[in-house]
């Protein structure tokens, strides 16, 4: 790997450093469950992870766990996952459920495939003493989320890069929160991380890829304008707003 290459992969290390110490993400001893979903953002955010123990003068523990629903979504590639976490030494834990979805139900198949996933991670986080889920989430998906709340319900609201759960007891966090998607894909590229993630077939992405095209649009007015969004979350003057 060139140099240029190897100090691009350390930027995107600080970048990500950088988050969790401004949002205080990690903190000493702790010990964090990360969600792989078998796409790149999971892994380089697992690979992320694991790295920082060899530099920072704290310790945490890591898990990495997948969670399959049957028949709905695609199953990833076990031996890669499995390979991947061990190479890092991180324990592997992942289970197949099924989905719990009841006739006549008007949620979405995509909601109740996304519920029980989440409640899966949170089983197995209280199970291996874990009090902190690291999700993959980065910028682009968090403006996307604004965007998408603001236009379909009328709410200011997102993706936190911390959110407490269960008074306390638990708490999701997203490290790669200040990456944009373009640097995620391309640490993934120069770390050869394989693609493993499927559409699933009952998965609705649409509306998701018309907020991308309006960040886009914006963008043409002003280059900053996806950071532009993302930092005006933490800078509102109530006193100009309805």
């Amino acid at each position: 790997m060139k140099g240029s290459q190897r100090k691009y992969l350390d930027h995107i290390r600080r970048v990500a450093g950088k988050a969790i110490n401004s949002y205080t993400l990690i903190e000493p001893d702790d010990n964090i469950l990360v969600a792989l979903s078998g796409g790149k953002d999971s892994l380089v955010l697992l690979d992320i992870l694991s790295s920082r123990l060899r530099f920072i003068p704290i310790n945490y523990t890591l898990h990495a766990a997948y969670v399959n629903v049957e028949i709905i979504s695609p199953n990833a590639d076990m031996s890669y996952l499995s390979s991947f976490c061990r190479d890092l030494n991180v324990p592997f834990h992942h289970k197949t459920i099924t989905l719990d979805r009841h006739p006549g139900s008007k949620k979405s198949s995509c909601f109740v495939c996304s519920w029980n996933r989440r409640k899966e991670l949170f089983l197995m986080a209280d199970a291996l003493g874990c009090t902190k889920i690291a999700f993959g989430h980065h910028l682009d998906d968090i403006v996307e989320t604004l965007i998408m709340n603001m236009t379909l319900h009328g709410k200011f609201s997102t993706m936190p890069v911390k959110l407490s759960m269960f008074n306390g007891a638990l708490f999701i966090i997203r490290p790669l929160a200040l990456l944009t998607g373009e640097e995620i894909n391309r640490y993934a590229q120069l770390k050869q991380f394989k693609h493993l993630e499927n559409r699933c077939e009952f998965g609705d992405t649409s509306k998701r890829e018309e907020a991308k095209k309006i960040i886009r649009e914006m963008e043409r007015i002003h280059r900053k304008a996806k950071w532009n969004i993302f930092h005006s979350m933490s800078n509102i003057n109530t006193e100009y707003l309805v």
